[in-house]
């Protein structure tokens, strides 16, 4: 809508249209750079949080939620688990309860 308005009010030449619609193309691209690195800068930041958070809700599950005779499947299937798939999976502190 932006550059479509914008041709319009500016009466620009196809030649000059094309230029625009390329000019606006290069900056949404260095934007969502921009906004590609900050997420990865703040995801970073917060790793040590989110493990934290991922193990309280690990531990939260396993001992509050499964009944004591499932834990260990519960523990094995942790262990093999995508981080992500299962919360406080690869953690350093599930790891640790794994080893003993």
């Amino acid at each position: 809508a932006y550059e479509r308005l914008f041709v319009e009010r500016f009466d620009l030449s196809p030649e000059r249209a094309r230029l625009f619609h390329a000019v606006l193309g290069s900056y949404n691209r260095e934007i969502e750079a921009v906004k590609d690195r900050r997420v990865a800068e703040s995801m970073s930041a917060m790793e040590p949080e989110l493990v934290r958070l991922a193990g309280r809700y690990r531990d939260l599950i396993r001992n509050r939620v499964l009944p004591a005779e499932r834990r260990a499947e519960f523990d094995r299937l942790v262990a093999g688990a995508a981080p992500e798939a299962v919360p406080g999976a690869g953690t350093d502190e599930a790891v640790a309860r794994e080893n003993g």
